[in-house]
């Protein structure tokens, strides 16, 4: 189950937009405020009405970047990664130092199958200290190098995810194909099981643990639980899908073992 994807639309700041005096406030930018209300309406989901509002705000304000980041972002859920890549690149021509553009830009030219440049992207975002999750530089560099069967290298880049955060569920089950791929079966199983203890209710992490259990463990007793977690949490009905087929081959194991008896 390729359920890899790049890393990661994450919420979009909002900016103060109230300047004070003596604790006093003193003036509302409306620019700002516009800006801050499309992000609003864009954490929640509304993409539309955050679209109309940032384009009022570069109508207002042409050197505004991260309005035009938010409509990258934007473009990146519609799928429409080369105008998302305009988006970007315009926000980082006003503010080449604003590191988050670059991790979207690299989605984008990743999506648009330009991995020399999306690399380029995620190399500046991981060689900047100050970008507080690194790690997501690191894993898209990992999932490009694996897509590309680069597999000691896609190691490397996700090990070093891992160190800046331990705790990154994602990584770990990322290294957990790496190391079913390479066929090394213990350390895979150990990337698995950290992914699905930190994020249980992950349906992908349970179903490809349980994948894991099934083909290269030849575990089919053990991989049921999981395939039936990830069939029960999952709206997807592609993995819906592959869930109830697998269950279904375990089954016709059970009986045929039983007819062999």
């Amino acid at each position: 189950m390729k359920k890899n994807i790049l890393l990661v639309l994450i919420t979009i700041p909002l900016v103060l937009s109230v300047i004070s005096c003596g604790g006093h406030k003193v003036k509302i930018d409306p620019t700002i405020k516009k800006y801050n209300e499309a992000t609003l309406y864009l954490n929640n989901g509304n993409l539309e009405r955050a679209e109309i509002l940032l384009k009022q705000v570069i109508k207002k304000d042409q050197n505004f970047y991260l309005a035009y980041h938010s409509l990258g972002v934007i473009e990146i859920y519609k799928r429409n990664f080369r105008k998302a890549a305009h988006f970007f690149e315009k926000a980082l021509k006003i503010n080449p130092s604003y590191a988050e553009s670059y991790n979207y830009l690299g989605i984008a030219y990743k999506e648009m199958g330009m991995n020399e440049k999306a690399e380029m992207m995620f190399k500046k975002v991981i060689d900047n200290p100050d970008y507080p999750t690194r790690e997501n530089g690191y894993y898209n560099l990992a999932l490009i190098k694996f897509t590309e069967r680069k597999y000691k290298e896609a190691l490397n880049y996700i090990t070093h995810a891992l160190k800046v955060n331990p705790s990154f569920a994602i990584g770990y089950n990322l290294r957990g194909q790496i190391y079913s791929v390479l066929n090394e079966k213990e350390k895979a199983r150990k990337d698995y099981l950290k992914a699905v203890k930190i994020m249980p209710e992950n349906p992908i992490f349970n179903f490809n643990l349980g994948l894991f259990l099934y083909r290269k463990e030849k575990d089919p007793t053990a991989a049921i639980s999981f395939f039936e977690k990830a069939m029960a949490l999952s709206r997807d009905k592609e993995l819906i899908k592959l869930c109830r087929k697998y269950l279904k081959e375990i089954d016709q194991l059970k009986n045929d073992r039983k007819k062999q008896k």
